[in-house]
């Protein structure tokens, strides 16, 4: 939810950035100040989308035997943005951290690191469901922010990425991927895939 749909306060004339720049928003409540009626208004609408999103998530979920994979472009960024939020909000409380650096990253950070990394997506139905970004240092490919929707883990789709990944860059190279200290590296190797050669604790404040 927004609380307001105005970027300009018409009692004080300050100028604020919209939330909808960092974070994707559902429901805009116009007014300032927000009066009660619609603020029930608001209420209503976004229960008709959870329930919506809740009716798509278990469809998708049904559907990962249909995953296409493909490079991202600038336009799938709000959609890896927000789907970057859902993975990591869930992991700050494993982590016990206030925050984690995907969190705090805005959409021009994101579409700043486009431009030097490649991006692939795994989508279903449309909507973006996964995702990994790589770039080369060197003779090594470094992959990190492996995320995929919650209702979508367990299905191989991490690893599959990886091979995605694997495939743009070619043979002949290493592989390191990045993640946090509490995830499951054997979950994400295929058969064929990137093998784990060494683990090292990272601050997910740090990394």
């Amino acid at each position: 939810l927004k609380v307001t749909g105005k970027k300009v306060c018409p009692r004080c004339g300050r100028r604020w950035k919209g939330i909808d720049t960092i974070l994707p928003v559902d429901v805009y409540v116009p007014g300032c100040a927000v009066r009660p009626e619609a603020i029930i208004d608001s209420v209503v609408q976004a229960l008709g989308v959870l329930e919506q999103k809740c009716h798509d998530m278990k469809a998708m979920a049904r559907s990962v035997d249909k995953t296409l994979y493909s490079r991202a472009e600038k336009a799938d960024m709000p959609a890896i943005m927000a789907l970057q939020k859902i993975v990591y909000s869930r992991d700050i409380e494993s982590y016990g951290e206030e925050s984690l650096p995907a969190l705090r990253q805005t959409m021009e950070g994101l579409e700043e690191e486009l431009a030097k990394k490649v991006f692939i997506k795994a989508v279903i139905n449309g909507k973006i469901i996964g995702s990994a970004r790589a770039s080369v240092d060197g003779d090594v490919v470094r992959i990190g922010n492996v995320i995929v929707h919650p209702y979508c883990r367990e299905a191989g789709i991490e690893s599959r990425l990886l091979q995605e990944i694997r495939q743009v860059f070619g043979e002949g190279k290493r592989f390191a991927v990045f993640m946090g200290r509490r995830s499951e590296p054997t979950r994400w190797a295929a058969n064929d895939g990137p093998q784990a050669t060494q683990s090292e604790p990272l601050s997910p404040v740090n990394s």
